[in-house]
C-alpha cells in the first residue's frame, strides 16, 4: 500500500513538473510542445554516466537519504577539490522552426554546497546552456536552466563544483521540455 501511494505521489510530481516547464515557456497555442522525464527509477545505469577527473564517483540509489520522489536518485561525489558530474546525452525533437527548451532537476544537499547545470553540445563540448546554483538549505528544490536553438543532440549534465575535501549533491526527477513555435 505504501509503495502505491509514493507511485501515485511520482506521478503527480512529474505531471506537475512537465506542466510548469511548459507553463514557463510561454508559448503561442499551436506550439508543438516535447517533453522528457527520468526519475533515476528504471535503470539509470544503461542511460546516465558519472565523469569525475580524480577522487569523485556516484551512485544510483537511495541509501543515504529520502529521494524526491520514487524510490531512486543519482548521488555525486568529491573527495578532493575540483568537480564530478552525473550526465546523460539526449536527442532533441527535430524543428524546423525556433526551439525553446529548459532543463529541470531537483536537487539536494548541504547549504552552501555549489553545483552546475549544464548542456552541452557533443560535437564541440561547448556550452549550450550553463547556471551555477548555491544550495540555500536541506531540502530538494528545483533548479532550471534554459537557451534557444543550439544542436539536436546534446549532453546534459548535474555537476558538483567543490573547493573543499568532501562534497557532493543528490539529483531526482530530471524535465527536459522543448517548445517549437512556427
Amino acid at each position: 500500500m505504501i509503495r502505491l501511494g509514493r507511485r501515485i505521489r511520482s506521478g503527480i510530481v512529474v505531471a506537475t513538473v512537465a506542466i510548469g516547464l511548459v507553463a514557463a515557456t510561454a508559448a503561442p497555442a499551436q506550439a508543438g510542445v516535447w517533453t522528457f522525464i527520468d526519475g533515476f527509477e528504471n535503470n539509470p545505469e544503461a542511460t546516465w554516466f558519472f565523469e569525475t577527473p580524480d577522487n569523485g564517483f556516484g551512485d544510483f540509489g537511495g541509501f543515504d537519504g529520502t529521494p524526491h520522489t520514487g524510490a531512486r536518485y543519482a548521488t555525486v561525489y568529491r573527495f578532493v577539490p575540483g568537480w564530478s558530474s552525473v550526465d546523460r546525452s539526449l536527442r532533441l525533437p527535430v524543428s524546423w522552426f525556433s526551439r525553446q527548451c529548459t532543463l529541470q532537476g531537483f536537487i539536494q544537499e548541504w547549504p552552501g554546497t555549489l553545483f552546475n547545470l549544464e548542456v552541452i553540445d557533443p560535437t564541440t563540448w561547448s556550452y549550450v546552456a550553463l547556471r551555477s546554483f548555491t544550495i540555500p538549505d536541506l531540502d530538494w528544490h528545483a533548479y532550471q536552466v534554459s537557451w534557444t536553438g543550439g544542436p539536436r543532440d546534446v549532453v546534459l549534465r548535474f555537476v558538483v563544483v567543490s573547493d573543499r575535501a568532501f562534497a557532493r549533491i543528490k539529483v531526482d526527477d530530471v524535465a527536459v521540455v522543448c517548445v517549437t513555435i512556427p
